[in-house]
């Protein structure tokens, strides 16, 4: 899990990637002609892992809880996708909250590149 920051050029390859995937998807939030975030899933092994990311200046108005309904719905409508899941980090109560106000199950923990982060789960017929 990065948490440095990534040079122009490898997150531009990156962007390039993401939009001719097919075991993905990237979805932009935007609030009249402004982004407020970004929502993805990458899917492998019939699950769709979620990430969210809030700008800064739309933190803290439901704009996550938001854009996780709506990739997660994205997610779970892939007849490839059985479950969605989705890490956070244990001190972020706010990203916590706003995947449980979403129906996602806190269902323990996971290493991520030597990170400890909650795991959090929703399936297709509910938590």
């Amino acid at each position: 899990m990065r948490t440095d920051d990534i040079p122009w050029d490898a997150h531009l390859a990156w962007y390039q990637r993401q939009l001719t995937r097919s075991d993905g998807s990237l979805l932009i939030g935007v609030e009249g002609d402004q982004p407020v975030g970004v929502a993805r899933f990458d899917v492998s092994g019939g699950e769709a892992v979620i990430t969210i990311a809030v700008a800064p200046d739309s933190r803290g108005r439901g704009v996550g809880r938001s854009l996780i309904g709506l990739v997660t719905a994205a997610a779970l409508a892939r007849p490839d996708v059985r479950i969605a899941v989705a890490y956070t980090r244990p001190d972020n109560l706010a990203s916590q909250r706003a995947f449980l106000n979403n129906q996602y199950l806190q269902v323990g923990s996971a290493d991520l590149a030597g990170v400890t982060m909650v795991r959090f789960q929703k399936s297709k017929r509910g938590p």
